[in-house]
């Protein structure tokens, strides 16, 4: 798997501009509404896929080199938007994008092997993504229950308002 998977991705090296293009134009008809229609995304992230490809493609026997930079990806990934359940479709649409890039160089067997590649890719991906959906979720309701109310009263210089238990009196 991890020499098909090396040697195709090589052969992509001279065109990886068009390829990069290619799989952004993809996902934009996938997800027309979502964060991908951006052209700043596509400039961004064009070699940047490729260079993510290649590194995991390096070090997938070794990921703890390679967590650090999957990490950062993921991180990246959620912030734009993407889900897990995003990413499979992703996946999907890479490999028709490397179907077209490869041309005849595309075999089943090369197939087969981007897929089993790409699929312990996004097992890697999942849990740091997923902590990063989370830990920004958790910052937003952060800010929304502390209101700019709040926030003046503090800087007014009048007390906070009270933290513990209510008590109220019936009589």
């Amino acid at each position: 798997m991890e020499s098909l998977v090396r040697e195709t991705l090589k052969k992509l090296e001279p065109v990886q501009d068009g390829v990069a293009e290619l799989f952004f134009r993809k996902l934009r008809r996938v997800y027309p509404t979502e964060r991908f229609s951006s052209v700043d995304i596509e400039r961004d992230q064009g070699g940047s896929l490729l260079k993510l490809l290649d590194t995991a493609v390096e070090t997938i026997h070794n990921t703890h080199a390679l967590m650090p930079t999957l990490e950062e990806f993921a991180r990246h990934l959620a912030h734009i938007g993407v889900t897990e359940g995003t990413l499979d479709s992703i996946s999907e649409v890479l490999l028709l994008t490397l179907e077209v890039g490869l041309e005849k160089c595309f075999t089943k067997e090369v197939k087969e092997a981007w897929q089993k590649f790409l699929g312990m890719l996004r097992a890697m991906l999942k849990p740091p993504m997923s902590l990063e959906i989370k830990r920004m979720q958790s910052t937003t309701f952060e800010k929304n229950t502390i209101g700019p109310r709040d926030d003046a009263t503090i800087s007014e210089g009048a007390s906070p308002p009270p933290t513990g238990p209510r008590v109220v009196s019936l009589s």
